[in-house]
C-alpha cells in the first residue's frame, strides 16, 4: 500500500482530466440555411433545365454551399480542465440558486452560472482551466475585470456563451458539470467498490 506522500505526488504527476465541445458562433445562419434549403427542393422541383444559364437549383445551391462554408468556419473547439475540487466549491456558494430553477433548488446553486465561472476560472498560480482550441495551439479568451476606467470591460468567454445557441450552451454546461461532478463522482463510486472487493 502506498503512502500518502507517494499518493499524492502521483496524483500531482497525472495529466490534467479535460474535455472539448464544439459550438458554432453564428446561429443566425441556420433560419438562412433552412430558407434556402426549402427553395433549392422547389427549384428541383420545377426542373428549370436551360443549357445557355445557371439552373434556378444551382444557384440556390451555390448561395446554400456559401453559406455551410461560412457556418463551418464559425466553429469553435472549447476545452476544459476540470478544476481542484475546493475551487469549484468557492464557485458554487458565489452563485445562489435561481428560485425558479428545479435544477439549482437541487444543487443548491446556479448550475449554468458556476459553469460559466469554471470556463474562465484561472488559479491564483496562473493556471488557466477554460482555452479555445486552434489547430496545435490553445488560446486564452480575453477576460477584463470591471473597474471605474473600464465600466465595459473586454469578456470573450460571455461574448461565446452569448453568440451560441441554447443547446450548444447547455453542452458547454453539460461538459463542465460532467468534468467537475459527475465524473468524478462515477469514478470515486467505482473505486469504492472496487477496494472493496480487493478486502473481502
Amino acid at each position: 500500500m502506498s503512502s500518502i506522500t507517494e499518493k499524492i505526488a502521483a496524483a500531482k504527476a497525472a495529466p490534467k482530466t479535460t474535455l472539448d465541445v464544439t459550438v458554432s458562433l453564428l446561429r443566425d445562419l441556420a433560419e438562412k440555411r433552412a430558407e434556402l434549403t426549402a427553395e433549392l427542393a422547389t427549384a428541383k422541383e420545377a426542373n428549370d433545365d436551360r443549357l445557355s444559364a445557371p439552373t434556378a437549383a444551382s444557384v440556390v445551391q451555390e448561395k446554400l454551399d456559401e453559406i455551410l462554408a461560412e457556418e463551418a468556419d464559425s466553429l469553435v473547439t472549447l476545452r476544459f480542465t476540470r478544476l481542484p475540487g475546493d475551487e469549484w466549491t468557492k464557485l458554487t456558494r458565489l452563485c445562489p440558486p435561481d428560485p425558479n430553477s428545479l435544477l439549482d433548488q437541487f444543487y443548491k446553486y446556479s448550475l449554468d452560472e458556476v459553469c460559466k465561472l469554471a470556463a474562465k476560472f484561472v488559479h491564483a498560480d496562473g493556471t488557466v482551466y477554460g482555452h479555445v482550441v486552434n489547430g496545435d495551439d490553445l488560446e486564452v479568451p480575453v477576460v477584463h475585470r470591471k473597474t471605474k476606467s473600464n465600466p465595459n470591460p473586454t469578456d470573450e468567454w460571455q461574448d461565446i456563451f452569448t453568440a451560441t445557441s441554447g443547446p450548444e450552451f447547455s453542452s458547454i454546461v453539460d461538459a463542465l458539470y460532467a468534468l467537475n461532478v459527475y465524473g468524478p463522482s462515477e469514478r470515486l463510486l467505482e473505486l469504492k467498490k472496487v477496494s472493496a472487493s480487493l478486502t473481502a
